[in-house]
């Protein structure tokens, strides 16, 4: 017992290290203690004490209840909104960045996406269009309840006031789309954000007009791109990683997304407010959300590559939407 949990200790920290740390290092740092003595708790001669175990997991946000619940019937999972502290849009996109890096240097990993709506990292193909969605998360999530700065939306202000928003965005794109998915698509995956788009023109949240035409045909550029990726069956943006896209009408999901690694699902992640995600890695909420996506992929239909009648009726709807 007392081996395994250090194993899953160890295996945490390594995950939670941004590539190229090295753990025997940081730990050393962090305990305040001799490198010869982190080497020997790490090998397992000497056990880590109380005290090194708690410091670890505030550090890196380890849960601790994977091991002492394991084998009942509770579920653990995390909220990481709760201590991640995003009060801005800038605040998000790092965060999001430091969680690809986590995913990109797993071995061999894949993501795997059933999207209600569309992924994030395609309005980041449309500067403006992210702008949007981060404006208006910004309002519902990070702003202050008096704060009065960015009451409306441009994306000149918007750029103004966050300028590290573009090259963060560019930076998270390449590592996206470098990495193989699998994505499960519905018709409705553009809906929330032409509501958004509609409901900001009713609420005067423009500056100027414009800026609702201008969002529209944002909407449709990355239609077109999408279409592109569809067909070559490729992230075709920032590399060649293959993707697969299937079209789901079969049930409604939330946003959910699987991270792999050698085939084997390491960690799940799932809307709860979104922009944010309950996380968990236990290894039997794994198993049955991996079941039940691999269930839901069997019943959709690709669109990708060569599945072209479908990958035409997907695209027409979405076109359709755009005029409406």
């Amino acid at each position: 017992m007392e081996t395994n949990f250090t194993q899953y200790l160890l295996q945490a920290v390594q995950q939670a290290l941004p590539p190229g740390q090295s753990m025997p290092r940081v730990l050393t740092e962090l305990l305040n203690q001799s490198a010869s003595n982190v080497y020997r708790k790490i090998r397992g001669d000497v056990p880590f004490t109380l005290d090194d175990v708690l410091i670890i997991a505030r550090q890196f946000n380890i849960s601790l209840d994977a091991q002492v619940l394991a084998g009942r019937t509770l579920t653990n999972i995390q909220y990481p909104a709760l201590y991640l502290h995003v009060k801005s849009p800038e605040d998000y996109l790092n965060q999001l960045s430091a969680q690809l890096d986590m995913v990109g240097a797993l071995p061999t990993p894949e993501i795997v996406y059933a999207a209600q709506e569309t992924p994030l990292f395609y309005y980041m193909l449309q500067p403006e269009l992210l702008a949007f969605k981060l404006f208006m998360w910004h309002k519902t999530h990070w702003s202050d309840e008096e704060e009065t700065t960015f009451p409306v939306f441009s994306y000149a202000g918007f750029l103004k006031q966050w300028p590290n928003t573009e090259p963060l965005s560019r930076s998270i794109l390449k590592k996206y789309f470098a990495i193989p998915a699998v994505e499960l698509r519905s018709v409705h995956a553009l809906s929330h954000t032409l509501r958004q788009i509609q409901v900001a023109r009713q609420s005067r949240f423009w500056a100027t007009d414009a800026e609702s035409k201008m969002l529209v045909r944002a909407v449709g550029n990355m239609v077109d791109t999408f279409e592109t990726m569809l067909r070559s069956g490729k992230r075709t943006v920032h590399g060649n990683a293959p993707l697969k896209v299937y079209f789901n009408d079969i049930e409604y999901t939330n946003n959910t997304v699987l991270i792999s690694s050698n085939g084997e699902t390491v960690a799940a992640f799932t809307a709860y407010d979104n922009p944010n995600f309950l996380v968990t890695r236990q290894s039997e909420a794994l198993v049955r959300l991996t079941k039940w996506i691999e269930n839901v992929r069997r019943l959709a239909v690709p669109v990708s590559s060569d599945g072209e009648r479908h990958r035409t009726v997907l695209l027409e709807h979405f076109r359709r939407q755009l005029l409406e």
